[in-house]
């Protein structure tokens, strides 16, 4: 039988000083005792916004070096189990939320630690930076969050491209193709997704990740339709339209996309080391 998943650190940091971490009815709640008798001191946030990088640097200080690591790979077991078992209408949501709850991660593992500079350093002027990377998505997926919480709603208004049939699916189809994980031939990308700041701030990294948790959850939430049959618009223009399925699969493989390409400035030899 497998060992259930740890849920609970307790660490003393000094007399009537201690600190307890509990991971319970889908959050992490982080309770300072300080003090004989005291009342708690209570953190907490849901369980994806923790993964996602809230408040992690709050864990990192308050309890053992190993106390995140472990608390992170317990979340994530608990939000796979928790997707694989609620019972989406559609079904493909489980696994790819479940995913893309992770994916904040290896961007703070990755990504997490570099310095304002490094973050803001380009090769030239044609070529973005890794901050430019991270602000070209938070500005990309933060486009679609008016329709998904209309669609959660129940009263998205299909537009007249939206109304028109056959083209939907051949726009998912393009996109999909051309937001291929693999960084190949450099393509432009549309105003409305352009990165907003030339100079990202140090934080962008957390930035993404409180949105990505935010991202998550709005899609959830649009669980109460067909993803196969409800249309959506992409933000770059009105005549493009496609699946929800489709746009939801575009999203994330838009995300690993620029992660490929984060990675791949970093890996160049006169990027800025230390």
């Amino acid at each position: 039988m497998a060992e259930a998943a740890r849920t609970s650190w307790t660490y003393l940091k000094g007399n009537w000083h201690s600190f307890e971490l509990h991971l319970e009815n889908g959050e992490a709640v982080l309770k300072e005792f300080k003090g004989e008798g005291a009342e708690p001191i209570i953190n907490r946030c849901k369980l994806d916004a923790f993964v996602g990088g809230e408040m992690h640097a709050l864990v990192a200080s308050s309890m053992n070096a190993d106390v995140l690591p472990a608390a992170l790979e317990s979340a994530r077991g608990l939000l796979k189990k928790k997707s694989s078992g609620v019972s989406f209408k559609n079904g493909y949501l489980g696994p790819i939320l479940a995913e893309a709850a992770q994916v904040s991660d290896q961007f703070r593992v990755v990504l997490g630690p570099l310095s304002a500079t490094q973050l803001n350093w380009k090769p030239n002027a044609e070529t973005w930076s890794v901050g430019e990377c991270l602000d070209h998505l938070i500005v990309t997926n933060r486009s679609y969050f008016a329709q998904l919480e209309a669609i959660a709603r129940g009263d998205k208004y299909a537009s007249f491209w939206e109304k028109l049939p056959l083209f939907h699916g051949m726009w998912g189809r393009m996109i999909l193709k051309a937001t291929t994980e693999q960084v190949g031939k450099k393509a432009k990308s549309p105003g409305p997704f352009a990165p907003t700041r030339s100079t990202v701030p140090a934080n962008i990294v957390e930035e993404f990740c409180t949105q990505q948790a935010a991202l998550i959850d709005k899609i959830a939430k649009t669980d109460l339709v067909d993803h196969e049959k409800q249309l959506i618009t992409s933000p770059a223009a009105a005549f493009i339209t496609y699946s929800l399925f489709d746009g939801v699969a575009i999203i994330f493989q838009h995300e690993r996309r620029h992660f490929h390409q984060a990675k791949a400035v970093m890996a160049r030899a006169e990027f800025p080391r230390g």
